[in-house]
């Protein structure tokens, strides 16, 4: 066994998982726990071949030790960092909130965190998955809205920019409709989930009803594994920001919101003569309010 902790650097002793493994890395396994300790942002965007440029390993020796950290590739070996609670999840520092700041600090920092994590979901996007999520959208007849609390936000700006489309769409909170919904759905209906747990006992409860009757379902989360992910026909994994509460409300709303428009624009880009006279229609419908 290799004493790790006298070539592993104090950056990656502070990343958990790195830690955990501290007594079975090698010496390359620790130059490259080193390296995305001191580089975590950039990391988060590079191949396997930038990677193992950048630490002068091999790209074999490098997906050796994301399968031993991660049981999988480079990608989950991303995912594991960014929810380990590590430098903040996320490798980038995080201005955490007090009771003494002054309100221009207050926003320097919500303004400081939501751009970080930002930058961080970009990094690491699925563009792949969201334009699958795209196709299904577009193709589903009707479109279900579940989310509560804070996540029904998110459901009614998704529900009402989808609307655009000309989709029959609606934003649904309440646990009985939601079950009464599902219980009456089939395979032309979509049901799109938000829930930054995914372990509402309600929602589980309906996506499963949902699934059963053939629904397509998309989860929205901030948590991989839950009881809403096993229904789920496609799930859109954004990792909590790790910040504290306050500001973590809201950088991740500001994230979901900002996945969504990515669909939503991949929606209106691919269909675009029937989102532009949808959107005359409606703005003609709407200057009488004025």
């Amino acid at each position: 066994m290799i004493k790790t902790k006298k070539i592993l650097n104090d950056n990656a002793l502070k990343i958990e998982i790195f830690a955990n493994f501290k007594n079975k890395f090698t010496k390359s396994d620790a130059a490259i726990a080193n390296y995305i300790a001191d580089n975590f942002s950039s990391v988060m965007g590079m191949t396997i071949a930038e990677l193992s440029k950048a630490t002068k390993v091999s790209e074999i020796t490098i997906s050796r030790f994301c399968k031993k950290i991660s049981n999988g590739g480079l990608q989950d070996l991303k995912i594991a960092l960014a929810s380990s609670g590590s430098l903040n999840a996320h490798g980038f520092t995080a201005d955490n909130i007090s009771d003494n700041d002054s309100t221009r600090i207050i926003a320097q920092k919500i303004f400081s965190n939501i751009k970080n994590a930002l930058d961080y979901t970009l990094q690491n996007i699925d563009s792949a998955l969201l334009d699958e999520v795209a196709d299904i959208i577009r193709c589903s007849k009707c479109i279900y809205v579940f989310g509560y609390g804070s996540s029904a936000t998110v459901c009614r700006d998704l529900s009402s920019r989808f609307l655009r489309f000309g989709m029959c769409t609606e934003p649904v909170s309440d646990p009985h409709l939601q079950a009464s919904i599902s219980s009456v759905s089939d395979k032309d209906t979509l049901i799109f989930a938000v829930s930054v747990s995914g372990n509402a006992v309600d929602l589980e409860r309906a996506l499963e009803i949902a699934k059963h009757n053939g629904c397509r379902i998309v989860l929205l989360t901030s948590h991989k594994k839950t009881g809403a992910s096993e229904y789920a026909d496609k799930i859109i994994y954004i990792p909590s920001t790790g910040y504290d509460t306050l500001s973590e409300a809201s950088s991740m709303r500001i994230i979901y919101l900002a996945i969504l428009d990515t669909i939503y624009t991949r929606i209106a880009l691919t269909d675009t003569a029937k989102y532009e006279k949808n959107i005359s229609r409606i703005r003609a419908s709407l200057s009488h309010f004025k």
